[in-house]
């Protein structure tokens, strides 16, 4: 049992959420596994966040009964992309928070953030989509290449994209901001809408 010159862990592209365990396993891997000098696929997770607009307000339907209660109450929901919830995205997905995994100590608190997103285009501002990615050290493509170039805004959330709804929906015009606090909760990543 010797430690590796590289560790790859898949377990870091879950179809759920954050969770305290994986962040737990990922270091693990890192301080017990890996060699100095190694290298630790994924060296980083990033958690993006995109502003999310529900296309039913925006033409004046009525709400969906199943997304209703929670649209409603603020709640956050796990809404795959290909449910035909009828959400669109409002804003580019941005980098909400980073963790590094590798060369890095453990850090002795689970992490939180405070970020913005930004609206691309007018609509209804009903919610928040946030998600984990992998980062590869390695990959050094631009990202914005990745969702679109010149302002256009993604059609799709990934499928493991979970969403918080504002308490109240409002409307928004291009290049507004809206604030997300991002903090482990349950064991879990959960956002919140600071005052």
């Amino acid at each position: 049992g010797g430690r590796a010159d590289v560790v790859v862990c898949s377990a870091a592209v879950g179809a759920g959420p954050l969770s305290e365990a994986l962040l737990r396993t990922l270091y693990h891997a890192a301080e017990a596994l890996l060699a100095p000098g190694g290298v630790l696929l994924p060296s980083a997770l990033v958690v993006r966040a995109a502003p999310l607009g529900w296309l039913p307000f925006v033409g004046g339907a009525a709400c969906a009964p199943e997304l209703h209660g929670a649209l409603c109450a603020g709640c956050s929901v796990q809404v795959p992309a290909s449910s035909g919830t009828d959400l669109g995205v409002l804003g580019l997905p941005s980098e909400a928070l980073r963790l590094e995994l590798c060369g890095a100590a453990r850090p002795s608190e689970l992490p939180s953030a405070r970020a913005e997103v930004v609206m691309e285009r007018a609509g209804l501002l009903t919610g928040v989509a946030f998600w984990h990615e992998p980062e590869l050290r390695a990959a050094t493509h631009d990202r914005s290449e990745e969702h679109g170039c010149h302002g256009e805004v993604p059609l799709e959330l990934p499928p493991h994209a979970q969403v918080r709804f504002l308490p109240r929906p409002r409307a928004v015009a291009a290049g507004d901001r809206t604030s997300i606090l991002l903090r482990f909760e349950g064991h879990e990543l959960q956002l919140t809408f600071p005052d």
